[in-house]
């Protein structure tokens, strides 16, 4: 039901930022009513901080992914974290995503190779090469495997580059 409501078409003339703020109201209110009805799961959660993470206010990206689901009583998943290291990825929060990535794994957790692949485009793109192979060859201890293509070319142009 969030995805329906979240997608519906939007006042005529706003903005992106405004429309994506509006989707994020109205996926905070239908994941309060389902956390109020008992209705609420990590997919329910999980489509709200999507909402939130489009908005890039950080602050309630935040609050989202450290309040809302503890309050809930709903661990986070894969796409929980993903969701979150990407808005702070986006937002050029990388020290604040890699520290996110390292609690997850602290308590027992993964990141998902997505992820590790949005950490190392970031970093190809600040030509920290080192560090974005570094990433690249944790993800592959990890999960025995390495982002796609989209995630890695950057990186690749760079080492080809260097030499």
């Amino acid at each position: 039901e969030i995805a329906s409501m979240v997608r519906r078409p939007t006042e005529v003339g706003l903005d992106k930022v405004a429309v994506a703020r509006k989707r994020a109201d109205v996926a905070l209110e239908l994941v309060s009513d389902a956390i109020r009805a008992g209705k609420a799961d990590t997919v329910v959660l999980n489509a709200g901080l999507s909402a939130v993470a489009k908005t890039g206010q950080l602050g309630r990206i935040r609050g989202f992914y450290h309040d809302t689901y503890p309050a809930a009583g709903i661990e986070r998943d894969l796409r929980t974290h993903r969701a979150f290291v990407s808005a702070l990825v986006r937002s050029k929060r990388l020290k604040e995503a890699l520290q996110v990535k390292e609690d997850v794994e602290v308590a027992g957790g993964k990141v998902d190779v997505v992820t590790y692949g949005e950490i190392m485009r970031h970093m190809a793109n600040r030509g920290m090469v080192r560090e974005g192979l570094d990433i690249l060859l944790e993800c592959e201890r990890a999960w025995g495997e390495i982002p796609k293509e989209v995630w890695v070319k950057k990186l690749r142009r760079l080492c080809v580059k260097e030499g």
